[in-house]
């Protein structure tokens, strides 16, 4: 669905896909000439099948363009060392955060070395490191991004671990704090079996890929900050009242992840700015067992969009106007979906 943005991106009539997996219910989706096989075997087949293939000049052409293109937006994003504008974000309570993630993420690829391994799954973590991480030169991506599973990146950084049993090679995990909140559990685990792995969190106050999403979708967000409730009626009274409560938009909480990580086993570093962060990645491979560095990072600081359709459907029917112009956008995508059978 992310891949195809639900369908709607590849709109030349001759595309079609060939997938490979050993189920054949998820090998026939989206149409696809389906290939039931092992994947590394039927790589190597179909390679040999189509060796000696070019794409057409013009083809290769317009791709160098837009990786051209994309590079240097990717580069400016991600560059530690320029500085955000906070005043260009929506109104939010201030932080001492003085990066982005995409710049966090910058830092993390210019601190990783050949045979590193990075585990990501949920939140904005798996897209921004799919647009942002360097692959190249030995340096291994983990990504669990058919579900968006919270709470699965610890524990494979365990697994990756012990399938990993070079120590100079850096297994690291990339979260949110809301996935932090929401599953620590394995590091108690790993301090217990002695795991090395680095933990990197990004604390921008919540799940802020939802509350993204439902910006984009509803034009109103709810409840995915980790904000006090305003002052003002209870709840309860102000539904006695038939009113409106006090909405949860009064200042962040203050979650002290250093304290909760150093409580379960792990040492803690918190590290604000560009140098405290390479110093505690660099500190972070001579120590033993779970090593947990909180990094305050801007809320609502996104990296550039990719602008792809997707199917999350807005309110049919609403007394907003901007619901309504959000919906017929939402129509008018629905029209560009296709079947690549």
């Amino acid at each position: 669905d992310f891949a195809t943005g639900s369908q709607s991106m590849f709109q030349n009539p001759s595309v079609k896909f060939a997938s490979i997996n050993i189920a054949e219910l998820d090998a026939i989706k989206q149409g696809a000439v389906a290939i039931l096989g092992d994947a590394k075997l039927s790589l190597i087949e179909l390679s040999a099948a189509v060796a000696g293939y070019k794409v057409p000049s013009e083809w290769a052409t317009k791709i160098k363009s837009g990786v051209t293109i994309w590079a240097k937006q990717l580069a400016d994003a991600i560059n530690p060392e320029l500085l955000f504008d906070k005043k260009t974000l929506p109104d939010s309570p201030v932080t001492n955060a003085v990066i982005t993630q995409g710049q966090l993420i910058g830092l993390m690829n210019e601190t990783a070395k050949s045979g590193d391994v990075i585990i990501a799954a949920a939140g904005g973590a798996p897209g921004d490191i799919q647009k942002a991480w360097d692959a190249t030169n030995g340096k291994f991506v983990h990504l669990e991004f058919g579900f968006s599973c919270m709470g699965y990146e610890i524990p494979a950084g365990i697994g990756v671990r012990l399938a990993t049993p070079d120590q100079a090679k850096r297994v690291l995990v990339f979260i949110g704090d809301g996935t932090f909140v929401m599953a620590p559990t394995e590091l108690v685990t790993a301090a217990q079996e002695g795991i090395n792995m680095t933990v990197v969190v990004s604390e921008n106050h919540g799940y802020q890929v939802i509350r993204r999403l439902q910006m984009w979708r509803v034009g109103n967000h709810f409840g995915n900050e980790f904000r006090y409730r305003q002052e003002g009626p209870s709840v309860a009274e102000a539904g006695e009242a038939k009113g409106a409560a006090p909405r949860l938009e009064g200042d962040y909480l203050d979650i002290d992840i250093v304290k909760m990580s150093e409580g379960m086993g792990a040492t803690a570093i918190y590290a604000t700015t560009p140098a405290e962060i390479r110093k505690a990645l660099e500190d972070a491979r001579n120590i033993k067992g779970p090593v947990v560095i909180v990094v305050p990072t801007i809320q609502h600081a996104n990296l550039p969009a990719s602008n792809v359709w997707w199917d999350v459907a807005p309110a049919e029917v609403s007394t907003q106007p901007w619901v309504a112009a959000i919906r017929k956008d939402y129509e008018e995508g629905l029209s560009t979906q296709r079947w690549h059978a």
